[in-house]
């Protein structure tokens, strides 16, 4: 729906309204519908504007065709990634209330995530700034780990200087279970701290 039908609608609700045609619910019920109707038209032209950015700047790097495909496809499921976290987050800030003492570890079992990835998306999705970010359809080019950084998970975890090597090394055990995969990770990894030490 383009802006001048939006605001025609308007209008028209208005006018019918004090004509008593509709009710006061009916004319509420309009302007929400016109109000998310402008939220989508803004969303459809911020992505028109960075297609065109995007399209401008292909032209100063000279990218083919099917490479400016690429990063403008690339760029469209980060973004939609983004959106995803925040939303999973959002819905999941509604509803851990709603849970019963003892059954959130179930929930997070039924949904197919670990409660330490739950907490941090609900964090993400009540950041201010992250909110900031996406009510001006500002999310392209943000990751996990930007958002992250940006709710201060990242900078926590780089000041914790303990570190549970045991976790480290089961963590890379469930990576690398192939023997030969773990031992040309090990020569790897000796040669990089010889090269440290000599350094």
């Amino acid at each position: 729906m383009s802006t001048k039908l939006i605001i025609e609608k308007a209008l028209n609700s208005i006018q019918a309204l004090q004509e008593g045609s509709i009710t006061i619910e009916e004319a509420n019920k309009i302007s929400e519908d016109n109000r998310n109707s402008l939220n989508e038209l803004k969303k459809q032209n911020a992505q028109k504007a960075k297609e065109l950015r995007l399209i401008k700047q292909a032209k100063t790097n000279n990218f083919t065709k099917e490479v400016q495909k690429a990063i403008n496809d690339i760029k469209l499921y980060v973004t939609k990634s983004a959106e995803h976290i925040i939303k999973i987050g959002e819905i999941l800030n509604s509803i851990t209330g709603e849970l019963k003492r003892g059954t959130k570890s179930k929930f997070y079992k039924a949904i197919g995530m670990s409660e330490r990835t739950a907490q941090r998306y609900m964090k993400i999705a009540a950041n201010p700034e992250i909110q900031k970010l996406k009510n001006k359809s500002n999310l392209a080019d943000l990751n996990l780990t930007q958002m992250l950084t940006i709710i201060g998970e990242r900078q926590e975890a780089s000041n914790n200087t303990e570190i549970d090597f045991t976790k480290v090394a089961q963590g890379i055990y469930t990576r690398y279970k192939e023997p030969a995969q773990l031992e040309a990770l090990i020569n790897e990894l000796t040669k990089l701290l010889d090269k440290s030490k000599s350094a």
